[in-house]
């Protein structure tokens, strides 16, 4: 089943404004926002800048908090919404570091 996720991207070096950019994955209905922004990570694009599982991957750290369609979520634990158009930023776009990596 082929899915499209557009996420936002930033990085200071190189961009002075956020863009998204939109990847077509491979997953299945019962895939997580982690699940998703690994298959980017290692199938499509290895640039993506995510908290990845290196902490707790059971919603408790809530490190990899990310904003999924508008609403503040925690990837490692938040399944992969059904539709159309899957749109993953980071909490706060004001402190970001690199796509979803935020400031404390």
């Amino acid at each position: 089943m082929s899915r499209k996720v557009k996420i936002f991207r930033y990085d200071n070096a190189v961009d002075k404004e956020g863009r998204y950019e939109e990847f077509e994955i491979d997953g299945t209905s019962d895939m997580s926002v982690m699940d998703a922004l690994n298959y980017i990570y290692y199938n499509i694009d290895p640039s993506l800048g995510f908290y990845g599982h290196s902490r707790c991957g059971h919603g408790v750290c809530a490190r990899c908090a990310v904003s999924v369609n508008g609403k503040n979520s925690i990837a490692c634990v938040t399944p992969l919404p059904e539709g159309e158009e899957i749109i993953i930023e980071p909490v706060s776009k004001d402190r970001v570091l690199k796509d979803l990596v935020t400031k404390k």
